[in-house]
């Protein structure tokens, strides 16, 4: 994510125009946070909120073009943890 932060591009690469929505959306939910508390507070145009976690929804923000709300991410591995430390 730091190459988007920082719009700097990775190994080389420069952002392309894609690269560069991806960065701005991810700018404003990191600045959104570090200002509020909250990514949600002064989001961009055009993104998605980023949905609060909680465990019945599992869901998650998906950063990519475009961006979507998912659920379940790695819901196995996550159980397998879940078990081993109650």
């Amino acid at each position: 994510e730091l190459p988007f932060l920082f719009r700097n591009g990775f190994a080389g690469a420069k952002l392309n125009d894609d690269d560069l929505v991806m960065a701005d959306a991810l700018g404003g939910y990191w600045f959104s946070f570090a200002k509020s508390g909250d990514p949600n507070a002064t989001r961009m145009a055009g993104s998605l909120a980023w949905p609060a976690y909680v465990t019945a929804k599992d869901e998650h923000l998906v950063l990519d073009r475009p961006q979507s709300v998912g659920k379940g991410l790695k819901s196995a591995t996550c159980d397998f943890w879940d078990g081993i430390l109650k």
